[in-house]
């Protein structure tokens, strides 16, 4: 077992066990420290959705209020106090909603990560690739590339979530660029990618997404927009 194949059994379910894998564990130290990672995430992830409006909080806050507040009180403030009891509640939900959010991108960045890390003889290659080379790999994804999107030098398909997706390296200022060009939405917002020795973004495109990773301080909006621009979805998908 590989290091791709052993992140990959962890994003899918970081719980499995499996001779195999804990074997690979007990002899990679990177792909321990993922492993602790993943578990502190999942941690996190519990924690975020076990958050629990007290029963009755906004009666309460209710009751207590009109003990306070004289019979007389004006309905324009009594609309103040129901007001304040939903915002409570509505920051609670929110608070766990954004602590989801945040474990959710996380497991992106290390999902994306680790597909680089799996392929180093992607960014070790360094023969230009042509345009029919391009389009021969990126057949399989159901991708095509209308465009150039810069000096690549490496390109072919690779599974992103069970799926065949385009893999792609384009040669950046300072380091090697890699584009994930996946047929499925794997997100609705941009994301940013931040793991380990990488940075980078998910970004969602037509009917696709698009991840871009690189070291950290390489420039990627130059990248990201001539893909964007190139990109073309085979059969009903569209750009």
């Amino acid at each position: 077992m590989n290091c791709m194949e052993f992140r990959r059994s962890l994003l899918t379910d970081p719980a499995v066990s499996d001779p195999e894998l804990e074997e690979h564990r007990r002899t990679c130290r990177a792909c321990a420290e993922a492993v602790e990672r993943s578990a502190h995430l999942e941690r996190r992830l519990r924690e975020a959705v076990n958050i629990d409006v007290p029963e009755g909080l906004a009666s309460r806050i209710l009751l207590r209020h009109s003990f306070a507040e004289p019979r007389s009180t004006p309905w324009w403030r009594r609309g103040r106090v129901y007001a304040l009891a939903a915002s409570i509640v509505l920051a609670v939900a929110l608070t766990a909603v954004l602590l989801v959010t945040h474990v959710e991108q996380r497991r992106l960045s290390e999902e994306f990560v680790a597909l680089v890390e799996g392929a180093p003889y992607a960014l070790q290659a360094t023969d230009r690739v042509s345009s029919e080379q391009i389009s021969k790999a990126l057949s399989a994804a159901g991708v095509d590339l209308e465009g150039s999107i810069g000096e690549v030098t490496f390109a072919g398909p690779c599974i992103v979530r069970g799926e065949i997706s385009g893999h792609v390296v384009v040669q950046g200022q300072t380091s090697p660029v890699t584009v994930f060009i996946i047929k499925e939405k794997l997100v609705t917002d941009r994301a940013t990618i931040r793991a380990g020795r990488y940075s980078g973004v998910v970004v969602p495109t037509g009917t696709g997404t698009i991840a871009i990773v690189s070291a950290p301080g390489e420039p990627l909006a130059h990248v990201e927009g001539l893909v964007r621009s190139a990109v073309r979805w085979r059969s009903s998908q569209g750009a």
